[in-house]
């Protein structure tokens, strides 16, 4: 449920490799609770912002607070511990594991002991509708299947906030109503979750908030309705295409 507590707030954030200026003074704030989408056209600065988040980046400026905490430069593992988890575009399960082990990983975070880490995972296979395939082994599992186990490795690591990133890349539509009845579900158990993703009529089916990046900076965010009737999402992202199929 979405609240009023702010738990991360992004300001003036900038990072560049070399000459190229990935993410250029960004600013993002998240409510508890919300589910916010970051969309943009390719090489915007979406996992770039991303990874600032998570500690896989240190930004060159600006500050990045979360639950209380300056979490700007921190190294993953210490993001990860204070709450922030992220998944990637490309799964990577233990190809010998089972969907079980897999997503018990995640819990030993927190949990030292394993039999209660697989009590853990097995309640996140049953949120994640993944029974089916519970002692299925990584490399046995479907493209969607692989990426609810990407989701459920983070949930099992006890963050509360979750950076899903293209979680419905590659798969055809019925398996991404999958992946949606699922996030939905995640969200409504108390979860903050940003989703980066190119689908934008799954993005605004789900999402409450919208934030645009643009050759690295915030464009413009809001409603998805205001996004989707905004002349500027449509001249850099969206396109005339879309935006009279949403009207």
């Amino acid at each position: 449920m979405l609240s009023d507590e702010l738990i991360l707030r992004v300001h003036d954030v900038a990072k560049a490799f070399g000459g190229l200026v990935a993410v250029d003074h960004a600013h993002l704030e998240l409510h508890r609770g919300q589910l916010i989408g970051l969309i943009g056209p390719n090489g915007a600065g979406k996992t770039t912002l991303f990874n600032l988040i998570a500690g896989y980046y240190a930004p060159d400026a600006g500050t990045i607070t979360f639950e209380g905490h300056e979490i700007a430069g921190m190294k993953p593992y210490d993001v990860c511990r204070l709450g922030i988890a992220r998944t990637f575009q490309t799964t990577k399960p233990f190809l010998e594991c089972t969907t079980i082990e897999n997503i018990l990983v995640g819990a030993l975070l927190r949990e030292p002991s394993v039999k209660k880490a697989e009590s853990i995972a097995e309640r996140i296979v049953d949120l994640l509708d993944l029974g089916a395939v519970a002692q299925a082994r990584g490399s046995e599992l479907s493209v969607p299947n692989r990426k609810l186990l990407e989701v459920g490795r983070t949930i099992a690591t006890g963050s509360t906030l979750l950076l899903l990133d293209e979680p419905m890349a590659g798969l055809v539509p019925t398996e991404k109503e999958q992946v949606l009845k699922v996030l939905r579900r995640i969200n409504a158990d108390g979860r903050s979750i940003i989703i980066v993703e190119h689908d934008m009529r799954a993005v605004m089916s789900l999402c409450s908030h919208i934030v645009l990046l643009d050759r690295g900076k915030v464009l413009l965010e809001g409603t998805p309705q205001q996004v989707t009737e905004d002349p500027r999402a449509i001249a850099a992202y969206l396109g005339d295409d879309y935006a009279a199929a949403s009207n």
